[in-house]
């Protein structure tokens, strides 16, 4: 029981790091292009 609950725990966390990473990767994306077609203009 215990090792399943640990791997399950891992798995979860492992899921929640990679949208966790996709999500700031995707930020970074619209930052960019933000940045990049917005440059004199104020936010």
């Amino acid at each position: 029981m215990e090792t399943y609950d640990i791997s399950s725990f891992i798995r979860v966390m492992l899921k929640l790091n990679m949208m966790n990473l996709f999500y700031a990767i995707f930020m970074c994306t619209e930052l960019k292009k933000v940045t990049r077609s917005s440059t004199s203009s104020t936010i």
